[in-house]
């Protein structure tokens, strides 16, 4: 989807009808039997999606992670390339927040924080609150060009700073983000067999929740990191400041 930049990690899936924990076992013991000293492999097999981690030191620590594709990934693939065709404004600030999230440290899921598709994810949303793009069920997929009435002509520099406003106004106790109704609704957190502390629904999964690694210390640090881009912009910071490394954050 052209999302990514040239540091990005790699995803990749395969699309098979095997066992994928049988499959990806069997690809990691044949990456391990060549005893190469430059490849790092750890297998994240009870996720909910497993998958194995492929580390090349040589190349500066490239990370690749190797999973089974779904066929609900296809159609969300589909889904979200139909965003990006909608409105030349949805790209760059996907992007922006990405590349800031990966460099504050706090876009990984396995260690409690968000990953890259929840931020996509939440960036639609707030795009459908804002009117720049369309509920779910208003996309045509057949069509490479979505026809779209956009009423929202804020640059992206502004929508950039409304996204944050938003979020730390979001009151993520009583609701969940969720494309499937127009960026937000009622939480209903009964209906959720995952933890949702914060609740960022899958696209085309009803009540599954893409965020359910958040906990309570770690949406503190992420509302910290909120507050202090827009911190940073009113006090003149460019982009590049906001992005600036992160020290690991300490979860007290």
């Amino acid at each position: 989807m052209n999302l990514d930049s040239e540091n990005s990690d790699i995803d990749v899936s395969i699309i098979a009808q095997e066992n994928e924990i049988t499959l990806l076992n069997t690809i990691a013991d044949a990456i391990e039997s060549c005893k190469s000293p430059y490849f790092q492999i750890s297998r994240v097999l009870q996720a909910r999606i497993p998958l194995i981690s492929i580390v090349d030191t040589l190349a500066d620590n490239l990370q690749l992670d190797l999973s089974i594709w779904k066929l609900d990934k296809l159609e969300i693939a589909k889904v979200f390339e139909a965003y990006l065709s909608i409105d030349e404004r949805v790209t760059p600030l996907i992007y922006a927040v990405r590349v800031w999230s990966k460099a504050r440290k706090i876009n990984n899921a396995y260690t409690g924080w968000i990953n890259s598709f929840g931020w996509t994810v939440m960036v639609v949303a707030f795009l459908q609150i804002n009117s720049v793009v369309p509920q779910i069920e208003e996309l045509d997929l057949t069509k490479e060009k979505q026809d779209w009435q956009i009423t929202n002509s804020s640059p992206v520099g502004v929508l950039f700073v409304q996204f944050f406003e938003w979020l730390l106004a979001f009151d993520y106790e009583k609701q969940r983000i969720s494309i499937r109704h127009g960026g937000v609704t009622a939480k209903e957190a009964d209906k959720f067999t995952d933890d949702v502390v914060f609740c960022v629904e899958r696209p085309r999964t009803p009540y599954q929740n893409i965020t359910r690694q958040v906990c309570h210390r770690t949406l503190k640090v992420i509302r910290k990191e909120w507050k202090r881009v827009l911190r940073l912009i009113e006090q003149g910071a460019k982009f590049q400041d906001l992005c600036a490394a992160s020290d690991t954050h300490k979860l007290n």
